[in-house]
């Protein structure tokens, strides 16, 4: 697929937030309104958009951003007749994708430019793109509860848990590998939020998870490797708690982390956005919890999610 087609194709699926913010989700959001018709049908003139500065963009996302001095020059330097010039600082909207490597802005104009030099006064810059979560059409959310997998296709979704927590929740280490088996994992301890459900029906369940971590190295002189975040879908029916499935599949048991190291005692890592999907076939009447661990062989490193939201949607087929 090319640059000029991926519009075209995102409109055909046709095109949903990835993860839409409803209920008291819409207040911790920005609202921004929208101007002019770049990106139209995703996006008309008049929409109220509302953004969200924490969650990392992903593929396919519509994304705000201030425009860049950098990227107001590209954008004035051959202006069509009539156009008013662009000017640095503005809040736009673009779909943004990853081509090649590169993170890429798009609109329904067949244009594309860099994130980098769209948003960011130099290469070397970490472009800030806030994913829209939902959008306000003539009074009228577009994205609601019965809506949040549209994707999937019309009424595919027939069930949505979901828990949000935006308090701190520290995870202890114990220098041990998990077992996924048996009664569960043991070490380190379970992290909250957690998400409890009932299955009404047997079928595939979509888990999301959105949290931000970050590591405490405290052991005095000590170099800490990364650590491994993961999620754990228990069977919680019977007193043998059953583990049904952990997920991303990494982890130090295969030489694989997934977030990033903790400099010499004392120190702390800065925030880091972490996020992990998977689906799992369950079981009607049965009770289910999901919720984020951390790992490192380290015993001396502390833990902490926080911003955190665990999503499931039972899919019907």
């Amino acid at each position: 697929m090319t640059l000029e087609t991926i519009f075209a194709d995102t409109i055909a699926r046709p095109w949903a937030p990835r993860s839409p913010a409803v209920g008291e989700q819409l207040g911790r959001c920005l609202v921004s309104k929208a101007r002019g018709d770049c990106i139209a049908p995703l996006v008309l003139d008049g929409d109220e958009l509302y953004l969200d500065p924490v969650t990392k963009a992903q593929d396919g996302d519509l994304v705000s951003f201030r425009l860049s001095e950098r990227g107001a020059a590209a954008q004035n330097a051959a202006l069509p007749p009539g156009q008013s010039p662009a000017r640095a600082g503005d809040r736009w909207v673009k779909l943004y994708t990853t081509y090649h490597g590169f993170p890429m802005l798009l609109d329904r104009h067949k244009s594309s430019a860099t994130a980098t030099l769209m948003s960011c006064e130099s290469p070397d810059d970490v472009p800030m793109l806030a994913p829209v979560r939902n959008i306000r059409r003539r009074g009228r959310l577009l994205y609601t509860a019965d809506s949040l997998a549209s994707q999937i296709g019309a009424n595919a979704v027939n069930s949505m848990w979901s828990v949000q927590d935006d308090s701190l929740n520290s995870v202890g280490f114990a220098g041990a590998l998990l077992t996924y088996a048996g009664s569960g994992p043991a070490v380190p301890y379970v992290a909250s939020p957690v998400l409890s459900f009932q299955s009404p029906v047997s079928g595939p369940c979509i888990f999301t998870i959105t949290t931000q971590v970050y590591l405490t190295n405290n052991a005095a002189g000590s170099q800490v490797p990364a650590a491994y975040c993961l999620a754990v879908v228990l069977d919680v029916t019977s007193l043998g708690n059953v583990v049904v499935d952990y997920f991303p599949k990494s982890g130090t048991a295969h030489s694989f982390n997934n977030v990033g190291e903790v400099s010499a005692s004392p120190a702390q890592t800065n925030p880091q956005t972490f996020g992990c999907s998977a689906t799992e076939n369950l079981t009607q009447f049965h009770t289910y919890k999901c919720y984020l661990l951390c790992q490192t062989d380290s015993s001396h490193v502390t833990a902490n999610f926080y911003s955190t939201e665990i999503r499931a949607q039972l899919v019907k087929r």
